[in-house]
C-alpha cells in the first residue's frame, strides 16, 4: 500500500462517519475543530490527561508560542500568513493572539555583520511583503493590517519596535546596528497564549459535537487484517472508528512503536524523534511587567535565543531552540507522568541540571547531547541581560527552568500521512518546534489525508503530499544514517548545501545556518 494514499476520491465520507483522534494538543485540537466545523458529528478525542485537554507536560500546554510568518520555505510562508489571518479574525483564537511584532537581530558575535545575516534580513523583509500572498493577509475587524517588515539599519530604527517605557531600558545587545550587526522588524506577527488557545479550539469542537475523553492512554490498535478499526486504552476501554488519527506530539514515536512494534517505520530509521529544548522563566512584578506592554518578541539569529514579553501572569519566557535539542529528559509512556507537575523538569538522573537535580540518559539521539547541562540556564541569562540589563535585579528565587519536547524530523517538514503498514490510520506529527502557530489551519491539512475524503477540505498540494509523506521522511532517515547532509525546510541548519537545490519551494539565496525554524 502506498504511504501517500490520500483523500482524493470524488466522493467524501458521510457526515456521521466516526473519527478517533489520539491526542488533544495542537494537531489533535485543530483536527477536531476542522472536522466538526465541516459538519462531522461523530468525532472523539482521546487524551491521557484527566479532563481530555492537552496533558500538562505537552508542548501545547505552554505559556506562549511564537506566531510568525518569517519563513524562507514558501509552503510554510503561505500557510503561516493564512494562519495569522485566522489568529486575527477567528473569535476562537483572536482573544489569545498578541500581535506585538517579531524583532530579529544578528547579535554580538564576531560575524554578526557578515553577508549571511544581511542576506537573511533582505530575504525576510522581501518575503514578508510578497505580492503573491496579499490575498492571504487579512486584518482584524475594523483594524488595518500592521505595517510590513522593515530592515533595522541603525540604532534609532530598533527603537520603533519597542513601547516608550522599554526604549530606555535596552541593553548593548540591541545596539550598533549598521556597524556590527543587522536585523529587521516584522510587525505582522507576535505570540499566542498556547494552553488557553488550544483549550479554546477543543472547547469549540466539543460545543459542535466532538466528545473529549480523558484518562484515555491508548495502548493497542484494533485491526482487521491491515485495516484499523479502533483502539484500546490501558484501563480496558474500546473505541471503534472508521478512521483513526494519531496526533500525540512528542509521544507519537513511542506510541507507534508500542502499537505497531514490527512496523517498517520504527527503530533506528524512524522518521521523527523527540528532543528536549531548554526554557527559562522569570516571574516579574507588576512594576517590572509594565515596561513590556505591547513589546515584541526578540530573536537572535546567531544563537537561536529568543524572549517573549511577560504573559498575563507576569512570567517572562526565554529559550534557545537553535540546536538539535537533547535526548533527555525524554517523554515517558507511563500514565502517571502527567501528574508530576504542570511542566516536566530534570530529576532522578546522572547529570546535573540548572536546579541541581539530575536526569538519566536512556535514549540516544543523533547530533544531540544526552542531558540538559546545568549551565544552559546561565547561558540564557547572559543573553537575556544583553537585551534587558535591568532584569539583573530579578533574584534567583524568581527564576526557573524547564524543558519543552519537540518531535523532530530531519528536514523540519511535518508528517501528515496514512501509515504505510496499515489502512485508515493517519499519523500527524513531526512538529519540529514550529507547529503551534498553525493551530487555526493545520487541522484542515490533517483531515484532508483521511482515506475516503472529508467534505469541505481542499487536498494537499503536490509539494505538501511529497514532503509530509512517510516515504519522504524514511528516505531522509536513510540518507541521515549514511551521513549525508540534509537541507532543512526553513532554517538551513544542516551543515551546508544549496537550499534551492534540495527544496524547490525555497526562496533562493546562498546557504547559511540561521537557527530560526524552531519557533
Amino acid at each position: 500500500m502506498s504511504s501517500s494514499a490520500s483523500a482524493s476520491s470524488s466522493t467524501t465520507l458521510p457526515r456521521d462517519a466516526p473519527f478517533l483522534i489520539v491526542g488533544g494538543g495542537v494537531y489533535g485540537a485543530s483536527t477536531a475543530l476542522a472536522l466538526t466545523r465541516a459538519g462531522y458529528t461523530n468525532v472523539t478525542v482521546l487524551e491521557r490527561s484527566a479532563d481530555g485537554h492537552c496533558a500538562s507536560d505537552a508542548a501545547s500546554n505552554d505559556l506562549n508560542k511564537v506566531v510568525r510568518a518569517d519563513y524562507s520555505d514558501l509552503n510554510f510562508l503561505s500557510l503561516a500568513k493564512e494562519a495569522i489571518s485566522q489568529w486575527r479574525q477567528d473569535p476562537i483564537f483572536s482573544p489569545y493572539f498578541h500581535e506585538n511584532g517579531c524583532l530579529y537581530h544578528s547579535g554580538v558575535g564576531a560575524d554578526a555583520n557578515s553577508p549571511r545575516f544581511h542576506t537573511h534580513v533582505e530575504r525576510g523583509v522581501r518575503l514578508a511583503s510578497r505580492s503573491e500572498d496579499a490575498m492571504l493577509e487579512l486584518a482584524r475587524k475594523d483594524t488595518p493590517l500592521p505595517p510590513v517588515a522593515y530592515p533595522i539599519k541603525e540604532d534609532k530604527d530598533v527603537l520603533t519596535a519597542f513601547p516608550p517605557a522599554l526604549k530606555t531600558k535596552l541593553g548593548h545587545g540591541l545596539t550598533k546596528f549598521g556597524v556590527s550587526q543587522t536585523g529587521y522588524f516584522n510587525p505582522r506577527g507576535g505570540w499566542a497564549e498556547a494552553n488557553t488557545a488550544t483549550r479554546s479550539a477543543l472547547n469549540e469542537a466539543q460545543r459542535l459535537g466532538a466528545k473529549l475523553v480523558g484518562n484515555a492512554l491508548v495502548t493497542e490498535l484494533i485491526l482487521d487484517g491491515k485495516k484499523t478499526k479502533g483502539v484500546k486504552t490501558a484501563d480496558g476501554r474500546t473505541f471503534m472508528a472508521e478512521n483513526t488519527i494519531i496526533a500525540a506530539g512528542s509521544w507519537s514515536r513511542i506510541l507507534l512503536e508500542k502499537l505497531l512494534p514490527n512496523s517498517s517505520v520504527s527503530g533506528k530509521l524512524a522518521p521523527a524523534s523527540h528532543s528536549a529544548q531548554c526554557v527559562l522563566m522569570l516571574k516579574l512584578t507588576p512594576e517590572e511587567c509594565a515596561a513590556f506592554a505591547n513589546g515584541p518578541i526578540i530573536t537572535n539569529l546567531g544563537t537561536g535565543f529568543y524572549v517573549f514579553p511577560p504573559n498575563p501572569d507576569g512570567i517572562l519566557k526565554a529559550a534557545i531552540h537553535g540546536d538539535d535539542g537533547f535526548a533527555n529528559p525524554a517523554p515517558s509512556f507511563e500514565p502517571q507522568w502527567s501528574e508530576n507537575g504542570p511542566f516536566p523538569s530534570f530529576k532522578d538522573g546522572t547529570e546535573a541540571s540548572f536546579n541541581g537535580a539530575r536526569q538519566p540518559t536512556k535514549h540516544g539521539k543523533s547530533n544531540s547531547v544526552t542531558y540538559v547541562p546545568e549551565d544552559k540556564a546561565e547561558q540564557m541569562m547572559v543573553q537575556l541581560l544583553r537585551l534587558y540589563p535591568f532584569l539583573s535585579n530579578v533574584d534567583r528565587s524568581r527564576i526557573s527552568s524547564r524543558i519543552c519536547w519537540y518531535s523532530d524530523t530531519h528536514d523540519e517538514n511535518w508528517i501528515i500521512d496514512e501509515h504505510p503498514d496499515v489502512e485508515n490510520l493517519v499519523v500527524a506529527g513531526g512538529d519540529s518546534g514550529h507547529g503551534f502557530k498553525f493551530l487555526p489551519n493545520i487541522g484542515r491539512l490533517i483531515a484532508s489525508r483521511v482515506r475516503g475524503g472529508v467534505a469541505s477540505m481542499a487536498p494537499l498540494t503536490e509539494h505538501q503530499k511529497k514532503v509530509f509523506s512517510f516515504k519522504h521522511h524514511m528516505e531522509l532517515a536513510e540518507r541521515a544514517a549514511r551521513g549525508e547532509k540534509i537541507q532543512t525546510a526553513d532554517s538551513a541548519r544542516s551543515h551546508g548545501g544549496d537550499p534551492a537545490a534540495a527544496n524547490p519551494n525555497w526562496s533562493k539565496g546562498p546557504a547559511f545556518t540561521i537557527p530560526q525554524a524552531r519557533l
